[in-house]
């Protein structure tokens, strides 16, 4: 499959890029902490991926504000200015309706979508989803005793932070377990870190996460 063409959404000036390829129903993917449309498809186990999707759906990718190759920013955005991004992609593609899949902190913004505007959501799927502060405090309700304790992640994101891009094991370890100790992946997703985000931006990236509150979107989308 050839690589898709990158091209610019216009969020109120801010320019997001995205990408579509594929076949099927409209499935707009909200990426997580980093990412960059075009150097996701210079590896293979990312690449496999992304071309099995096409098969089946029409895929919309999009980097995110402040990541990969969409504009940074000065001052952390809003969560209403996070979703702006998601109706800006939809429109520049065309879609009047789609599903939305949220994948980690991209969780948050697909779910405060998906109750701002459930008119043009299909349907919602979370993957290792976050979720508002006001819901923290029940999380150990629904643990297993074989679950990891659940404890803040914020310290964590600092330290990934403080050693940015230097330290990609980090990243492996963390977001793919499976390939630890793979020479020839955690090179590349060094490559991923450097072209996603400078150390700067990272750090901003991070702070900006933390303030995403979709407050009781998870509610107001089961009703």
């Amino acid at each position: 499959m050839q690589t898709p063409e990158t091209r610019y959404a216009d969020a109120d000036g801010t320019r997001i890029a995205y990408q579509v390829f594929g076949d099927g129903p409209p499935v707009l993917l909200v990426s997580g902490l980093l990412s960059n449309v075009e150097i996701v498809w210079e590896h293979e186990l990312f690449r496999r991926t992304l071309e099995r999707a096409a098969k089946h759906v029409t895929v919309g990718l999009f980097d995110k504000r402040g990541v990969g190759l969409s504009d940074r920013f000065d001052v952390a955005p809003t969560a209403d200015q996070r979703i702006a991004d998601i109706v800006s992609v939809l429109d520049a593609i065309g879609w009047e309706r789609a599903n939305i899949h949220g994948m980690s902190e991209g969780g948050l913004m697909a779910q405060h979508f998906a109750a701002e505007h459930p008119e043009r959501v299909v349907s919602l799927g979370l993957l290792n989803s976050a979720l508002s502060p006001r819901y923290w405090d029940r999380l150990s309700s629904y643990a297993r005793e074989t679950d990891r304790e659940v404890a803040p992640q914020r310290p964590r994101f600092t330290e990934m932070a403080d050693d940015w891009p230097a330290n990609p094991e980090r990243m492996v370890d963390w977001f793919l377990p499976s390939q630890s100790g793979n020479e020839s992946v955690i090179r590349w997703f060094g490559r991923l870190q450097r072209l996603s985000a400078s150390p700067r931006d990272f750090r901003r990236q991070i702070e900006s996460v933390f303030m995403l509150d979709p407050g009781d979107a998870p509610e107001r989308i089961a009703a």
